[in-house]
């Protein structure tokens, strides 16, 4: 096993330090404790050093908030570190975690990450039907019964000293994984770093199994596709054991091989289509999930009524709009936001404000150098 060395002295450095807080800050500009540490940035700087070195961080209460998510309005109660330490000391620490986790990562283990989003993992999907449909004839779809709460933080920050041989840096990264009340916040910047640390090697022990011929895991979503029903029921319960065995994880009730929806010799539809990650993956099509489609639309149709879009409005709906390039929705997109919804437009606030902002950065960058100049 590689262990890391020496991520404490990388991360009190000043040019990471700072990297974090401009991290912490993106799409966060417009509120009122970003713009203090944004405007005091090198006083900042030099106190979350401090802190670091000092080793006198302490996480405080994060603030919880409920929210309702997909079809079923499911109500998920969230918990979010304050921007002031929390979550700058965070974004430090995730400068190091890339170095200790990206490297060893499944390919194929998707989940927040920059290149590996909800999309990504929809064109995987749509790409291994089409080429090898013997090769996904079965899917095995399985997921973590409350999966970011449910963590063992002990066997977590076990794993975590196992690997990372930094005194200074545990003792930061052990104060964070504490900080939630049960488990991992969910709201917290390193929470699906962590997941992805714990599960890596259960990801790449599955497609060694026998009988799984495709694997993809998004976040605690996991997919397995394979030619044999009975070998993917072997599978099933391996994964089922391990996961209770070695990290005390449940495996949700519901999880399921079945065939992926097909029109067979007598002319009728057997199995049914894979759901997740927002979209309905069938063998010639994808489409997106019925409350993500209305989400789209509605989204569209609330923007069509303003004045004035907001810079929030252009983010969400060129968000929102991605996932229409994931699916065979075209028609759709003609019928229900084309006709109230410019993609161009959005586009072009989001760098009106953009390109706003960094002018701002680089004239206070320049007063801080003392180089300011006349007019400005």
């Amino acid at each position: 096993m590689k262990t890391y060395k020496h991520l404490f002295s990388d991360m009190t450095l000043r040019g990471t330090v700072k990297r974090a807080i401009e991290k912490a800050a993106e799409d966060k500009r417009d509120r009122r404790d970003v713009k203090e540490v944004i405007e005091h940035e090198e006083e900042y700087i030099d106190i979350v050093i401090d802190m670091l070195a000092t080793h006198s961080y302490e996480p405080k209460l994060y603030k919880k908030r409920q929210i309702c998510e997909g079809s079923k309005h499911k109500i998920r109660v969230i918990e979010i570190p304050n921007f002031i330490y929390d979550q700058l000391i965070q974004n430090c620490l995730i400068t190091q975690l890339e170095k200790v986790i990206l490297p060893h990562m499944y390919e194929h283990a998707h989940g927040s990450l920059k290149g590996r989003g909800q999309s990504q993992t929809a064109n995987l999907i749509k790409k291994w039907i089409k080429k090898d449909k013997r090769g996904t004839r079965y899917c095995l779809q399985m997921d973590i019964h409350h999966c970011y709460p449910s963590i063992d933080k002990d066997i977590l920050i076990e794993k975590y000293h196992q690997k990372i041989k930094d005194d200074d840096f545990n003792v930061e990264n052990d104060k964070v994984i504490r900080a939630g009340e049960r488990g991992l916040a969910i709201g917290s910047p390193t929470s699906f770093w962590h997941l992805h640390f714990l599960l890596t090697p259960i990801d790449h022990w599955i497609v060694t199994l026998d009988g799984v011929d495709h694997y993809v895991r998004h976040a605690d979503d996991m997919m397995i596709f394979g030619a044999n029903k009975r070998k993917l029921h072997k599978v099933e319960q391996a994964v089922i054991k391990r996961m209770r065995d070695e990290l005390h994880l449940e495996i949700n009730h519901n999880h399921q091989v079945f065939p992926l929806e097909y029109v067979g010799k007598d002319g009728k539809k057997h199995g049914r289509p894979l759901d997740v990650c927002g979209f309905l993956f069938y063998r010639n099509k994808t489409i997106l999930r019925e409350s993500r489609m209305l989400g789209v639309t509605r989204k569209a149709n609330r923007i069509a009524k303003k004045d004035k879009a907001t810079i929030k409005d252009a983010r969400q709906m060129v968000s929102q709009m991605g996932w229409l390039d994931s699916s065979d929705t075209y028609d759709m997109y003609l019928e229900r936001i084309k006709p109230y919804v410019s993609k161009r437009d959005m586009r072009k606030i989001i760098s009106k404000y953009d390109r706003r902002h960094k002018q701002h950065d680089l004239q206070k960058s320049r007063k801080l150098c003392g180089n300011t100049p006349a007019g400005d």
